[in-house]
């Protein structure tokens, strides 16, 4: 017996949506290997048998030419067919290809990745390229309808219009010996419906994946593409097993049911009646048979079928069979989501059924909106879509079923269906009318701006910081490569830096590299690898210095002797080679090891050299009684190891000798016992150890290996004292830096890292190889690390910095660690640059170059803290207030004091020049007030009168003053015309003066964001004012009409500081919640959020040149921020 539904349905829209539903049951019950009776499938539904007949018939001809119809060409006919896939939640693994490579054009065949219904999805290696790629080509060749290869050819069209990094890419389309084919990139990772139970209950990192989906899908509908097959198996998830969800990027792809907006050749692939998508996921209109009327709304409803079963953990419809599901969509209401998990939030509750109603025009009006309400969401924000009301449910049941609505003729009931439906048409008026203006409002952003270039450049950007955090450098530089120039903004060029951040990139070699080391002196790098040789780098200039000769070929381990003058080097075949650095000649050549030599390492005072091998033997040798060993038999010998030995360390008291073993053990020696019993075995490991190294003073030794964990040991027990690790891959390469603090790793996952060696706490990391990490060393004075990769470069990175900023070196602000930080606030850069003058609590005035990070004045001047710092427009002064309310006005080049001013009645919290450089504007307030508040608080306003006063800055004398304010004035701007005076404080007003007459022009007031305003920012065109305070807010504001532009939201917490980029393109804003973010002023977009510092940021300035954003906290430090030289000439717009 088949489990075919007992009868069909008999009533119906129309004939065509019968059979469809009639030959989905069918295939339904194939597809679970059953035999379906196909005499009463024809004898349910007699009306429509000549179609059935004809379908069974076409069926059984295909059947019988099964046999001669392979999924590939001649060529490759001996490779088998795809599997079925996998059952639903199951992460289905590639399947391998058995028996010899078999190859497709250009193409090597490597496995199976899907099956659908109109093709095969193969994993591949384009050959010419060297590349691994997905390659779909469809299952019949020659023999596919005329119809099969018009969609494939549309599918593979529609694909290659759309370039955004959330949609998976195509590279080449074309046939093959009668096969039409394309390829795209292969995105690592499962696809949403095996993973989909990772976002059970995280309704933060679901939306916040499904924002960035319909981000994706509305790029797609702008150019003119309906996905109309949106499901969970169709977003692909590039990240790794390990990552939490929200580190998972989403990638949409298989648009083999894509339509062509106003394409009659994609009309013509759908009659009318035509049921296409996937059960559970479609739409009404959909499962009703009108796919040719379809519009973007039918994908938008897919987005929240999504939505839906990410937060209920269950899909939208699912009936017992194909029929049924279509029913439950065509008729049932969904399920309230938080009648499912009560736990689900209301707003995220009311986006999703804002997708799921039934009418088209009832749900969001763009995928984008989609997106723009679940980020309000994320943003803590309101959200734009509202529950369905009363009215608006009873019109909808009432078109749903008209006969039983037509019957309830009650007075009572048409008197209160009246009113409903008055309601309800006045809501939806409004909703239009509000759909209407928003969409004029798009329009009229987009109208020359270039908003959807705009927009994808933004999308890139993130894009490529997911996946610099996600351990992929390759794909980070890739998607920063596909933002179109024009739209490449700070951020971009920053994230590029960051990208780049090493100190130097050594390449030239001939292939991977297995070990690199620094010369004792740190002056120059040494590396070895397969086939690369040997080389020697000067480490400061980054020059090759010598590749020595006859050393060609693979080499594992290379280690300096004390004096830096010779190299040790472990080779294939069990040799070890020792190097005279200055020339280049062989000092000793032996076999050491049956098999490989793996490892060598010298004593601290050079007089021993130990190694280990494939043959599970360390060897030790002794330097001082004979120079060079000659032979394996003039060494000890340290047996114990069941298998091959990766790593070997001596301690720095060269009493101990220590091992890491295939057989997951380590092994500690005393070198002066004279048997070769090990000392200590340490096991804790579970798998293969590859690397050890003792800590420089202590009794402690570091190990690592496959199991992706380090682990330190207290060699005196044998106890383990800590176990750290986040890795992606084994760890092949460990070391201590030379004050025993920090640990180094190296790991095939492509990352370098540095570890506080007494917590394991995570110091930094470092990304930029583009294949494992097989090694790394400290430089002998710990401010360097180099790294060897199988990419074939040793990179050196800087330890002092971060990646992408710079801690400016011996910060003179920075308290001892049991003391508070000392707070920064006041910074600002000299005009030309080039230096960057800061003020802080524990000393009062500091001169920085901020390139080099050297202090260039440091005048000790005895002052209270200095609060606000500015140099006049020439250069020629800078001025400085602080909490002794006095105003001193220095000469830039030598810091003497040239004027001073005291307002003991008001204080000095403010600053601004004229952009003459003729006039001084001062607010009165009193600074000390906000750094004496704990860090996330703000002093409330004190209720006193303050005033600004213009003064003289050759002496500091007042020329007039403006009256208006209550409490401290936190700042001042100019416009680059010199025209208005801005000002703002406690009292939540901002005032607006005219500079010549003093005049009060016009006071804004920002009842939006609400509280004192503490940072101004105008634009360098002098059109734009950007203000923020206590709101949380930036708002934008138009200061020839006084007129509120937009909002800007983001922050958690009191914003303290904004700066307008020096062309105006960028908006950098700052504050309690410790980081900085970057906007774009004239979208509104955020495009990037910088951390680092552990307080809130009071000061923040761009460079002159924009290259730099530097930043000032009352953590106590100044950090810059640097971004790549941007191109001559090329400006962002």
């Amino acid at each position: 017996m088949t489990s075919v539904p007992a009868g069909l349905p008999t009533e119906g829209p129309d004939r065509e949506r019968r059979l469809n539903e009639a030959i989905a049951a069918y295939l339904e019950a194939v597809e679970r290997g059953e035999a379906p009776d196909r005499a009463a499938i024809l004898g349910r539904a007699p009306d429509l048998e000549a179609e059935l007949a004809s379908f069974f018939a076409n069926l059984d001809h295909l059947e019988r030419l099964s046999p001669a119809i392979l999924p590939f060409p001649a060529s490759t006919q001996q490779l088998p067919p795809a599997d079925p896939p996998a059952p639903s939640g199951a992460v289905d693994p590639p399947r391998s290809i058995p028996g010899p490579v078999r190859y497709f054009g250009d193409y090597e065949i490597l496995d199976v990745l899907a099956r659908g219904g109109m093709g095969i999805v193969y994993r591949a290696r384009q050959v010419s390229l060297d590349r691994t790629i997905a390659l779909k080509m469809t299952r019949e060749g020659r023999s596919a309808s005329p119809e099969d290869l018009v969609r494939f050819r549309l599918e593979a069209g529609a694909v290659a219009l759309l370039d955004h990094p959330n949609i998976v890419p195509i590279y080449e389309s074309g046939e093959h010996e009668g096969y039409h084919y394309y390829s795209m990139k292969l995105v690592e990772g499962g696809d949403l419906a095996a993973w989909m139970g990772r976002f059970r209950g995280d309704f933060r990192a679901s939306a916040r994946l499904m924002a960035t989906v319909a981000r994706a899908v509305h790029y797609a509908h702008r150019r003119g593409i309906l996905h109309r097959d949106l499901k969970p198996a169709n977003i692909m998830l590039a990240g790794r097993a390990a990552d939490p969800p929200d580190r998972l990027i989403p990638v949409v792809a298989d648009f083999g049911l894509a339509k062509h907006l106003g394409s009659a050749e994609s009309h013509g692939l759908t009659t009318s009646g035509s049921v296409v998508g996937t059960p559970g996921y479609m739409a009404p209109e959909q499962a009703e048979g009108k796919s040719r009327s379809a519009s973007t709304a039918v994908d938008i409803h897919a987005l929240g079928a999504i939505l839906f079963e990410m937060l209920a953990g269950r899909p939208l419809f699912r009936g017992e069979t194909v029929v049924a599901t279509l029913q439950l969509i065509r008729e049932a209401e969904a399920p309230r989501l938080r009648s499912i998990d009560p736990l689900i939030p209301r707003d995220l509750e009311t986006i999703v059924a804002t997708c799921l109603r039934k009418s088209p025009e009832d749900r969001y009006p763009s995928a984008e909106a989609l997106a723009e309400d679940l980020e309000r969401w994320l943003d803590d924000r309101p959200i734009r879509a509202r529950p369905a009301s009363i009215a608006e449910r009873a019109a909808r049941w009432a078109r749903r079923r008209p006969a039983v609505a037509a019957s309830l003729a009650l007075a009572a009931v048409a008197t209160i269906a009246t009113a409903l439906a008055i309601r309800g048409h006045a809501t939806a008026a409004r909703a239009e009318s509000e759909r209407d203006a928003e969409a004029t409002r798009r329009v009229q952003a987009e109208a020359g701006l270039g908003e959807a270039a705009k927009s994808s450049a933004f999308e890139l950007v993130a894009a490529a910081e997911r996946a610099w955090e996600g351990d992929d450098p390759s794909s980070a530089d890739e998607w920063l490569d596909r933002c179109p120039e024009p739209h490449r903004g700070w951020e971009w060029y920053h994230l590029r830096r960051r990208f780049h951040s090493e100190l130097l990139t050594l390449r030239g070699h001939n292939g991977f590299l297995c070990a690199a080391s620094f010369k004792p002196n740190g002056e120059q790098v040494a590396c070895v690898g397969e086939p690369a040789g040997l080389f020697l780098w000067d480490a400061q200039a980054g020059r090759a210095i010598r590749h020595i000769p006859g050393h060609d070929g693979l080499s594992y381990g290379l280690a300096f002797d004390r004096s830096g003058t010779r190299l040790a080097v472990a080779r294939p075949g069990g040799w070890l080679g020792v190097y005279e650095l200055k020339d280049g000649s062989t000092l000793a050549s032996f076999q050491a090891h049956r098999g490989w030599a793996a490892a060598v390492a010298f004593s601290e005072d050079g007089t021993k050299l130990a190694s280990s091998g494939q043959d599970g033997i360390v060897r030790l040798w002794d330097l001082a009684a004979s120079p060079w060993p000659s032979t394996a038999a003039s060494g000890r010998t340290f047996r114990g190891h069941a298998g091959p030995v990766f790593g070997v360390a001596l301690s720095a008291d060269g009493r101990r000798i220590a091992s890491a073993g295939d057989d997951g053990a380590v092994r500690i020696w005393s070198i002066a016992d004279p048997g070769d019993v090990a000392e200590r075995v340490l096991r804790g490991h579970a798998g293969v150890v590859r690397a050890v190294t003792f800590h420089p003073s202590e009794p402690v030794l570091a190990s690592a290996g496959e199991d992706r964990v380090v682990r330190v040991w207290d060699i005196e027990t044998g106890s383990e004292r800590l176990r750290f690790g986040d890795f992606g891959n084994r760890v092949d390469g460990l070391a201590y830096s030379p004050d025993g603090r920090r640990i180094a790793t190296a790991c095939l996952d492509r990352s370098v890292r540095v570890w506080d060696a007494r917590t394991g706490e995570l110091q930094a990391t470092f990304h930029g190889h583009a294949a494992p990490v097989f090694s790394v060393r400290f430089s002998p004075d710990g401010s360097r690390l180099a790294s060897a990769s199988q990419d074939a470069c040793v990179k050196v990175w800087d330890l002092r910095n971060e990646p992408g900023s710079r801690l400016l070196a011996e910060v003179p602000h920075a308290g001892a660690e049991s003391d508070r930080p000392g707070w920064v606030g006041g910074l600002a850069f000299h005009p030309s640059g080039v230096e960057l003058a800061v003020g802080g609590v524990r000393r009062s005035l500091v001169v920085w170059n901020p390139r080099s990070g050297a202090i260039r004045r440091d005048p000790h001047t005895g002052w209270p803290a200095t609060l606000s710092v500015r140099y006049s427009p020439e250069g020629q002064r800078l001025a400085v207030a602080g909490t002794d309310r006095v105003l001193r006005i220095l000469d830039a080049t030598t810091l003497d004091e040239i004027a001073s001013a005291e307002d003991y009645n008001e204080g000095i919290a403010s600053l601004a020049f004229h952009p003459s450089g003729k006039v001084l504007a001062t607010g009165g307030g009193d600074p000390l007030r906000v750094v004496q508040e704990p860090s996330g608080k703000m002093p409330s306003a004190d209720g006193r009168p303050r005033s600004i006063t213009l003064r003289d800055p050759a002496t500091g004398s007042p020329l007039r003053t403006l009256s208006g304010h209550v409490g401290s004035i936190h700042a001042l701007a100019y416009t680059r015309k010199g025209d208005r005076l801005i000002s703002a404080g406690s009292d939540g007003l901002i005032r607006v003066w005219d500079h010549g007459s003093g005049r009060l022009v016009r006071t804004l007031n920002v009842t939006e964001a609400g509280g004192p305003v503490h940072a101004l920012a105008v634009s360098p065109d002098g059109r734009i004012l950007a203000s923020a305070g206590a709101g949380k807010v930036i708002e934008l504001w138009d200061l020839e009409t006084g007129r509120r532009l937009r909002t800007l939201a983001g922050h958690s917490n009191w914003i303290l500081a904004l700066t307008f980029h020096p062309d105006g393109s960028r908006l950098a804003s700052a504050g309690g919640d410790r980081t900085i973010r970057i906007w774009d002023p004239e979208t509104g977009r955020e495009a990037l959020t910088l951390r680092g510092h552990r307080d809130r940021v009071h000061g923040l300035a761009f460079s002159p040149d924009g290259r730099v954003l530097a930043s000032a906290s009352a953590d106590g430090a100044v950090r810059v921020w640097e971004a790549e030289d941007r191109p001559t000439g090329e400006a962002m717009h």
